[in-house]
């Protein structure tokens, strides 16, 4: 069937191992694990593998096109769940002053395990929040501090004030 046809057949199969290492690499690119610096790098050492893999043949596909195209598409992707997660995570925030001591480190455990995928500026506005929760949690260690305050009787109430000010001084 394919008499005749020889540098058509070799060309197809040229064609096919390149749509198989593309694939591979589009695995290991679509990895939201990866910060946009190791998408970077895991980037460059995809297009390496490439030459490496054709090194006596010019690739039949244009990997630069191609390569280009893919990275849109997971930029694209990464950046939808970057959005997604901030603004899901701030509108937690929002509550801080309302919340109680629990609540409040429950949204800073989830502010700190943060995704990869976001930006160096989402992840300053979640370290803002961070700190945020940290003032929050201080506010009601004082609140609970001055609680525990009020339930003491008179004496010990004069007894912790001279400590206080010794302390102070």
């Amino acid at each position: 069937i394919f008499a005749g046809y020889d540098q058509d057949v070799q060309d197809f199969l040229l064609i096919i191992k390149q749509l198989e290492l593309l694939e591979k690499h589009y695995q290991r690119l679509d990895d939201s694990r990866l910060s946009d610096e190791e998408l970077d790098i895991v980037l460059e050492q995809c297009q390496q593998e490439l030459i490496e893999q054709f090194i006596d043949d010019c690739p039949p596909l244009d990997a630069e096109l191609i390569y280009r195209d893919i990275m849109t598409s997971i930029r694209g992707k990464r950046d939808r769940v970057a959005s997604q997660w901030i603004e899901m995570a701030l509108a937690k925030t929002r509550e801080l002053p309302t919340l109680g001591a629990a609540e409040v480190i429950s949204i800073r455990k989830q502010l700190e395990n943060m995704p990869a995928v976001l930006s160096e500026e989402q992840r300053k506005r979640v370290r803002v929040e961070i700190e945020a929760c940290e003032s929050r949690l201080d506010e009601l260690e004082v609140e609970g501090l001055f609680a525990k305050f009020n339930d003491l009787s008179r004496t010990g109430k004069m007894k912790f004030l001279t400590r206080l000010r010794d302390y102070l001084e």
